[in-house]
């Protein structure tokens, strides 16, 4: 009775699966190579990028400010006692304090242009600040889950933009990663985050039909 079980298993599985792998087989070949075939014909220009003294224009860069607490200025705190001035000062500031002035720092060492906040540099570097504090704070307190989160959820974000940058701008990830003592993040994690990979790996089945007709297409356009 098990022989003749595993006859009639094998008479009708057998052909279901050397028809699946052919299947599969025939569709793998008659996708496209990822490779950088459109980069080696038509290479990308190289952008200007903004550097250690310089701008995105190529104007100065002007160094970080460093003000007082409270957003007093130096003129304010001009005339008034030694020991009220430390009250403005950032050595009895809190934590959170420190962290907004570091970022602000950095945000000025890194933006494209003057009062530049939203370029990927800029959010980089404002995040890698971010992420080194709470990296402080949970090797001090190590069951602290919710900012153990926040701290993942940093990272991604950073990586995201890391993504982007390298994907439009080489020159400028090169510099920026050099800076911040970043390692290159791959060829792979561009793949997964671009467009077409999703698409590649999610919808196969349209993918195939967008292929097929475009390869018919350029059949009965040679055959003219």
């Amino acid at each position: 009775q098990s022989t003749w079980g595993l006859q009639a298993y094998s008479g009708t599985m057998l052909p279901r699966l050397s028809r699946a792998c052919a299947t599969i087989r025939s569709f793998h070949t008659s996708l496209p190579v990822l490779s950088n075939t459109r980069q080696t014909l038509n290479p990308p220009k190289v952008r200007p990028f903004a550097t250690v003294d310089k701008y995105i224009d190529g104007t100065p860069r002007q160094p970080p400010q460093v003000t007082h607490r409270f957003g007093t200025t130096d003129s304010e705190l001009q005339g008034i006692n030694e020991q009220v001035k430390k009250i403005f000062s950032f050595e009895f500031a809190s934590r959170a304090e420190k962290t907004k002035l570091d970022v602000a720092q950095a945000i000025q060492s890194y933006q494209r242009f003057p009062h530049d906040t939203g370029s990927p540099e800029a959010q980089v570097a404002a995040l890698t600040v971010r992420i080194s504090r709470l990296a402080e704070h949970i090797r001090a307190f190590k069951h602290d889950t919710h900012c153990l989160r926040g701290l993942h959820l940093l990272v991604s974000q950073r990586k995201r933009l890391l993504v982007y940058l390298r994907r439009t701008n080489m020159a400028a990830y090169r510099n920026l990663c050099e800076r911040l003592g970043l390692r290159d993040i791959g060829d792979d994690s561009v793949l997964r985050y671009t467009k077409r990979y999703s698409q590649y790996q999610l919808q196969p089945s349209k993918l195939k039909a967008k292929f097929a007709a475009s390869a018919k297409k350029a059949a009965a356009a040679a055959a003219k």
